[in-house]
This record gives C-alpha cells, sequence and structure tokens, in this order.
C-alpha cells in the first residue's frame, strides 16, 4: 500500500487543495489489467474535518488491505459538498467532481465508483449518490446528516447554513429527501447510525422515505454516539457490501 498526500490547484475552489489517496499493492505489482480494472471508494469526512482524519483516526491502510479498492479522501472543509449559495465561491460539488477527473486521468481507472462518509460527508455521500447514480455503483452513510432542509431551520448555525444552501425554498438538489423520491428502485444505499446519536431520528426519518418510495436499502443501529469509535467500529460494515 502507499498513502499519496497531493497538493493540487482546484478551479472550482480558486485555492490549492490537498487529499489523501491510498493505492492497493496491485499498483505494485506490474499487472496493468489490475490498475486500470480497480475499483476506487470515496471516503468523505465530517464537519471541522478535512481530508485527513481518516488517516489520523482511523487506518486507511487496513482499509485498502481489506477492500483491494484504492481509497480517495478528498478535502471538503465545511462545504457539505454542495455548490454554494451565490453559485460563485465555495463550489464543493464542482470540486468533488474535479476530485473524480483527477484520478480517473491520473490512474487510468475504469473499474467502479463508491462513496461513503460520515456526519456531513454521510449527507454528501447520499447526496451525490442520488444526484448522479451513473458515477457510483453504491453508497454509504454513518451517522449521516441526512435531512439538511430541517436541520437548516434549526437556530444553530443559521448564519451558516444561509451561505451553503441559501436563505430561501431549500434547493431541492441538496434535499436527500427529495432525490430518494426521484432515485432508481434498484439503488444500493447503505447506512447506519448510534442508538445514542443526536442524528438518529433524521436516519430513521430517511428510512421510512425509501420504504415509502420502494427504494431498495440496508439500515442497521448499533449501540454508540457521534463518535470516532463508532465510526472506526462500523466504517468496515459499509465497506464490506462495495
Amino acid at each position: 500500500m502507499a498513502l499519496l498526500n497531493i497538493s493540487y490547484n482546484s478551479k472550482a475552489l480558486a485555492r490549492n487543495c490537498g487529499m489523501y489517496l491510498a493505492l492497493p499493492s496491485a499498483f505494485f505489482a506490474n499487472d496493468e489489467s489490475k490498475m486500470e480494472n480497480a475499483d476506487v471508494i470515496y471516503l468523505l469526512h465530517g464537519m471541522h474535518g478535512d481530508h485527513t482524519d481518516w488517516q489520523r483516526h482511523g487506518d486507511l491502510e487496513d482499509y485498502v488491505d481489506k477492500t483491494g479498492k484504492i481509497i480517495v479522501c478528498p478535502n471538503g472543509e465545511n462545504g457539505f459538498y454542495v455548490n454554494g449559495a451565490n453559485g460563485i465561491t465555495d463550489r464543493y460539488e464542482d470540486h468533488f467532481l474535479e476530485v473524480m477527473d483527477f484520478v480517473g486521468a491520473t490512474f487510468k481507472t475504469t473499474g467502479k465508483n463508491y462513496i461513503v462518509g460520515l456526519s456531513m460527508g454521510g449527507y454528501g455521500a447520499v447526496r451525490l449518490y442520488l444526484k448522479y447514480p451513473e458515477l457510483f455503483a453504491a453508497c454509504g452513510s454513518l451517522s449521516g446528516a441526512l435531512d439538511m432542509k430541517y436541520r437548516s431551520t434549526l437556530t444553530e448555525n443559521t448564519e451558516f447554513y444561509k451561505i451553503t444552501f441559501g436563505g430561501g425554498k431549500f434547493p431541492d438538489d441538496c434535499d436527500c429527501v427529495k432525490l430518494a423520491q426521484n432515485a432508481k428502485k434498484d439503488a444500493k444505499i447503505f447506512f447506519n447510525c448510534g442508538t445514542e446519536d443526536f442524528l438518529l431520528q433524521e436516519n430513521r426519518n430517511f428510512k421510512a422515505v425509501l420504504d415509502e418510495c420502494n427504494i431498495s436499502y440496508e439500515y442497521t443501529e448499533y449501540p454508540g454516539a457521534h463518535t470516532w469509535d463508532y465510526w472506526i467500529e462500523h466504517i468496515y460494515d459499509i465497506l464490506n457490501k462495495f
């Protein structure tokens, strides 16, 4: 396994950004077919985190060894992986698509793409999967903030949410519930949440929406709260599905 710490200039964000990219051992076996057919997992961090989170708190080497897939950790800052409401700056969705283009062009990968994240990153993973089903084979969320339409109405962080999602009608393409209502029935959505997590009800509500829409999914609740102890333990429950 090789871990690359990559710094690059993002056109979408108009500044330098970083990402971690972990390569499985097949990339060093001089087997071009294995390299070209490698699958990629995009592993997203949560709010107040960055692209180093999953390496500092988790074990990227073990994730790569166990899955045999390339793992990419982009830096979504606090942008929820959406384009900012003003449409000019903080284009985090476009930034993520830039990362995908970079990985595909640099490593010539033609395999499947997967996306998973925690908290804010869980929202980002599910939303991007539902909005771009042609790009991903499956998605996963741990303790995801899956109802940002509701969360943006709370008094906490109101001004920040206005910058991200706007102060008027919540954008349909940022609403996981609205996107799920138009999703394909055979979607592959894997998500879990801790029974002591403050986002538990939002995850249960999203499960109910998927049931209503007759969309396939796997949802599990485990003991635990909104903590790295929980995410480190249960990331494997999703990675093993990919």
